[in-house]
């Protein structure tokens, strides 16, 4: 086993590591954790329950997975001390080609419709691995699906906000061509037409009618028998491509599991067309480097970034269906190659290229049982829902992975009927010396192979517990030079990469509501008030040096006074421009003569570190404080020096009238949260609302009010995300004007 610390969390967590005697059973949902945990208490193995939590995940996460969806699964026996590999991914309908999508008008294959949609695999792979490796009938294993499909469960939290996000895009396409979609819109939203949120229960009997069938007929009726009837009808009827022949001649495959040796440990994956060779490459290519002694560090992310970005030009030029690639795995995974491809990484950022190699929206679930057994599962649609389209009666949605094909003639992974697609989910198991460590994987596309990564380097390099592996800030390679990098990484470690040729976005999971939550860091915040994981009591707590800026006296801070004061050894500083200073400071820069705190900082940060230490995301803050201090420069305490900082902040890039006009013309979350309790207490009986987006300018006007823009919703349906749709039409925060902006109602009873 990696040697860890399971009482050590340097990062924020909600969870901690989970030690179990007799199983464990871990999926993104926690119903779809109790459906396996479940199977194991009633004497079931760990693909026993791998198989029920499989079976029932495309009802529980619906945005992840279906009954149409891939799968791909490594499977530990323990008294064969031996990893089996299953590639359940479908193939392409035998009518469909490129040309045919080129015909459609399209340059590449789409996400909707029946062009992505291929023979679904999952159905295949559940029925294989309960065949070969299961104790109990599929009657049992699916009978929690079925219960839930007829009685209903509460729509958890981040299901719910998939739901509603997906189903915007698929009003979109429908409202192009409703036919196709139609019968998934009947059977996933609501009677009125509205998603299903958090909380709310979801009933799907033909979901249940579905799994009968699966188990009567072993998973046949799916490929021989009369769902696959109902399918081919259906895509005849709407316009696609499948044919019986395209179900009859579908079989999962059983294949031989891939592996990379990484510093000690053997790392396992689904060879292609997977594209978990992705991450063996990249750790045969970090396998040749020392990384730096600290996790969080620029060097580490570097290291780990271009290791990824050649790996992915390799893989997104090579991997295809294994009967069409021209390059071996061996190939692939060649230790010369991948030290040909590690002598290309330098100090600096790489643009991405494939090498030669001939020379020399998905759900994860894992299981152990007792006895040592283990199985990482892996299921997906792709792009949440999908293909978007549903089979009647069925409660069967189909998948898209057909929209990673290419309609390049040259490339292996030339879209042609029959054919597998690239694909992006990847179960991974980790071995050492010949024995089980365990199985690990990460959800979100062309996310996976570098989540997997940074898992797999934190918890072997830096010693981290599962979850912390888990916890640690994550970075991504979005094409070029461009990275995403969660916040907690760090303003320097960000602006550290920057200087390597990297563009960076510091990006937060949940965008955390905020009055001028546009600007750089403010993610980072974090509300007292509303902290209910303690990260402020702690980070207080722990300080060596607490700087208190624009406030005079830490009484004045409320509930937070008393965390401040318990800490009776850290050092307070205190920036500010107040009168009347408290005495409780260590050290004090305190100028009431000064136009603000911002201007202060500026002036203490240019003396300590000159002006060149500045960045602009700093610039954007810096000048937005002393923007809104002095009134838009209209107050008093105008001076030179105040200009000549401005001027300072300008040369670094920053855009004046955009950032203007995003904090005098924002309309932030906490004023559509006081509109949204006016309408609720004052309109509670009016069935709607139309919301008008109003400037004050020369545009046309509706009842003497100039307005631009007006949107109808229903009451029941109110919430701040129709403002936000706002901003998709660019009249949201518009920066093409300085003209303040504001919202009317009229209400229709």
């Amino acid at each position: 086993m990696p040697n860890f610390d399971p009482l050590t969390y340097r990062y924020s967590s909600r969870r901690n590591v989970v030690y179990a005697k007799n199983g464990v059973c871990c999926t993104s949902v926690p119903l779809g954790a109790q459906v396996g945990l479940d199977v194991l208490k009633n004497g079931g193995n760990a693909v026993d329950a791998a198989v029920a939590m499989a079976g029932a995940m495309p009802l529980l996460e619906p945005t992840g997975n279906g009954l149409g969806s891939d799968c791909f699964a490594l499977v530990w026996i323990e008294k064969e001390k031996k990893l089996y590999g299953l590639n359940a991914s479908g193939v392409a309908p035998m009518a469909l080609s490129a040309d045919e999508v080129r015909a459609k008008g399209f340059s590449e294959v789409p996400e909707e419709g029946w062009l992505p949609t291929m023979v679904p695999g999952a159905p295949a792979g559940w029925a294989a691995l309960n065949a070969r490796f299961g104790t109990k009938p599929l009657s049992e294993l699916f009978a929690p699906a079925i219960s839930y499909a007829e009685n209903g469960y509460a729509v958890p939290v981040n299901v719910g906000k998939l739901w509603a996000r997906d189903s915007k895009r698929i009003a979109r396409v429908m409202a192009q061509d409703p036919s196709p979609y139609e019968y998934w819109w009947k059977g996933f939203m609501k009677p009125d037409g509205s998603p299903y949120r958090a909380g709310d229960v979801f009933r799907f009997p033909a979901y249940a009618d579905t799994m009968r069938s699966l188990v009567e007929t072993n998973c046949e009726s799916y490929y021989r028998g009369e769902l696959m009837e109902r399918i081919v009808a259906h895509s005849r009827a709407t316009g696609g491509y499948f044919c019986e022949d395209d179900f009859k001649n579908y079989h999962p495959e059983w294949v031989e599991p891939i592996t990379q040796d990484y510093r000690g440990y053997t790392v396992c994956e689904i060879p292609p067309n997977g594209h978990g060779i992705t991450v063996l490459m990249a750790l045969g290519i970090l396998n040749g480097m020392t990384m730096p002694e600290k996790r969080e560090s620029a060097e580490h992310y570097h290291k780990v970034m271009e290791a990824i970005k050649l790996a992915f030009a390799d893989t997104r030029t090579y991997v295809a269906d294994p009967r069409y690639m021209k390059t071996k795995v061996s190939e692939l995974l060649s230790p010369d190659y991948l030290a040909a491809r590690r002598a290309l990484i330098t100090d600096k950022a790489l643009e991405p290229k494939a090498g030669d190699p001939h020379c020399g929206g998905t759900i994860y679930l894992c299981t152990a049982d007792a006895e040592g057994n283990m199985v990482s599962l892996i299921q997906s649609n792709y792009c949440g829902f999908g293909a978007s389209i549903a089979i009647p009666g069925t409660g069967i949605s189909l998948q898209d992975r057909g929209a990673n094909f290419s309609l390049d003639p040259k490339s292996d992974n030339y879209l042609e009927g029959g054919k597998k697609s690239y694909h992006t989910i990847i179960p991974g198991f980790l071995l050492k010396d010949g024995e089980a460590v365990g199985p690990f994987g990460v959800m979100g596309a062309f996310m996976q192979p570098q989540g997997q990564v940074e898992v797999l380097t934190s918890t072997i390099d830096y010693a981290m517990n599962p979850q912390e592996a888990l916890d640690a800030p994550r970075i991504q390679w979005i094409g070029g030079r461009r990275l995403e990098l969660e916040c907690e990484a760090g303003e320097a470690i960000a602006d550290e990469l920057r200087t390597m040729g990297h563009e960076v976005t510091c990006v937060v999971p949940n965008k955390f509501p905020y009055f001028l939550d546009w600007m750089p860091g403010i993610d980072e915040v974090v509300i007292f008030k509303t902290d209910t994981e303690g990260r402020a009591r702690r980070a207080i707590a722990e300080a060596d040096m607490i700087f208190c800026l624009d406030f005079n006296a830490v009484s004045r801070l409320e509930i937070l006074s008393d965390t401040i004061e318990a800490n009776t050894t850290a050092r307070r500083v205190l920036i500010d421009h107040h009168l009347s200073p408290d005495e409780g400071f260590d050290l004090m820069f305190s100028h009431p003569d000064s136009s603000s705190t911002c201007f202060l900082v500026y002036s203490i940060v240019e003396a300590m570190c000159g002006a060149g230490a500045i960045t602009r995301r700093m610039a954007e803050s810096l000048y937005v404080g002393m923007m809104t201090d002095t009134g838009n420069f209209a107050f008093s305490f105008l001076t030179p020096e105040l200009f000549r900082a401005v001027a300072v902040l300008v040369e670094k890039g920053i855009s004046i009238p955009d950032i203007h006009n995003s904090v005098y013309n924002a309309y932030t979350e906490g004023r559509a949260r006081q509109l949204i309790d006016y309408i609720g207490s004052a309109l509670e009986s009016a069935p709607c609302v139309e919301l008008w987006h109003v400037w004050q300018g020369g545009f046309y006007l509706f009842e003497g009010r100039p307005v631009v823009h007006r949107a109808a919703v229903r009451f029941d349906e109110f919430v701040v995300d129709d403002l936000r749709e706002l901003g998709e039409t660019d009249l949201w925060n518009n920066k093409e004007t300085n003209r303040l902006s504001f919202y009317c109602l009229t209400v229709t009873r």
